[in-house]
């Protein structure tokens, strides 16, 4: 059964998610919900930031040592349509740190699926070498007044130089309800090189190694654009249709002389449509690495493709007994390490374009 009311959004998600928050050492439910402030402006487009609650980062700190942000679960106040997302990372003056501090940011949506996965739908997912997103206001992600959001971060600090009160703010921009048109609903995607249930990296051995993973959509329709993201070594990522044997996308990462990944270039469908993608064909995403040393580096490895779709009708239903959707919630949110989330710690204003 499809459970998309708002009644449920706004008080069944809250109470499922607050155990998990628990769990992931949050003291207190109503220490980590808070609603998504709304501003009124003439404006079309809105912009609303999400922080993340304080912390210290030591020089030369990886993520296994760093402390890591408690989870933060936060509701939109109003409908609309998001258009993109950018991230940014201040210290406690306010000033700008360098986003290599962090190592990921998402923002889930619980009360809706993934295209390839019975899994929360991450609305954001970005690194340092993605700092923002962006879609034409043609097109836009509906949300409801109510439709809760769980945002999850993990930092580390690979410079000298010690950082205080770091912050990390994902801003979405996007536009109100009711528009003067109403855009074209497409919905964010992603696929991992691992299995749902697996860890997103993996062992990466000397010399030339691949990883893949096959699924199916749950929904037909066009690819808008495409992405990916790779570590150390990658040095390629591809997309194909095994029915057809046709390969959808490939892209080679832009690295430094160490093999250090600076970014990874985008495809965007601006004039044509995009690839057609069918719930009854079956497709693989591959990460190729080539590791030059002799030793293999543990947990090296990660290949995720990513993108926007546009679905040819609604989106498909949430199965939240499912125990993937379950364990993947679980996992999502129950691994943090870190001080329970602050009332000072809510999503903050943002500002008007």
């Amino acid at each position: 059964m499809q459970t998309t009311s708002s009644t449920f959004r706004s008080a069944v998600w809250p109470a499922v998610t607050c155990l998990l928050l628990a769990a992931a050492g949050a003291s207190a439910c109503n220490s980590v919900r808070y609603a998504v402030p709304a501003i009124t402006s003439g404006s079309d487009e809105r912009e609303q930031v999400i922080s993340l609650p304080p912390l210290d980062l030591g020089g030369h700190t990886d993520h296994g040592s760093a402390s890591q942000p408690a989870p933060l679960h936060v509701a939109f106040s109003e409908s609309g349509w998001m258009h993109g997302f950018s991230v940014e990372a201040v210290d406690a003056h306010g000033d700008l740190v360098p986003l290599s501090v962090l190592h990921h940011i998402k923002v889930l949506m619980p009360h809706r699926r993934e295209l390839f996965m019975p899994i929360a739908l991450r609305l954001v997912g970005a690194g340092a070498e993605t700092r923002s997103g962006r879609i034409p206001q043609s097109m836009g992600v509906p949300f409801a007044a109510g439709d809760s959001l769980i945002v999850t971060a993990m930092v580390h600090n690979p410079a000298a130089q010690a950082y205080h009160g770091v912050r990390i703010r994902v801003q979405l921009h996007y536009t109100p309800e009711p528009a003067r048109s109403s855009p074209d609903a497409v919905y964010p995607f992603f696929l991992h090189v691992t299995a749902p249930d697996m860890p997103s990296d993996y062992d990466l051995p000397p010399g030339y190694s691949e990883r893949s993973w096959e699924a199916r959509p749950a929904a037909a329709g066009h690819i808008i654009a495409l992405g990916g993201h790779l570590h150390r070594f990658g040095i390629s990522l591809r997309f194909e249709d095994l029915t057809t044997g046709r390969e959808i996308w490939r892209t080679t990462p832009d690295v430094d002389s160490l093999g250090n990944v600076l970014g990874v270039p985008r495809k965007v469908y601006r004039w044509t449509r995009g690839p057609r993608l069918h719930p009854d064909r079956a497709y693989r995403v591959t990460a190729a690495y080539f590791n030059p040393t002799a030793d293999t580096i543990r947990s090296g490895g990660m290949g995720t493709l990513g993108g926007v779709f546009r679905p040819d009708a609604g989106w498909p239903a949430l199965a939240a007994g499912d125990p993937i959707y379950i364990m993947d919630l679980e996992r999502e949110i129950g691994g943090h390490h870190a001080t329970p989330a602050r009332p000072g710690d809510a999503p903050s204003p943002g500002h008007h374009h």
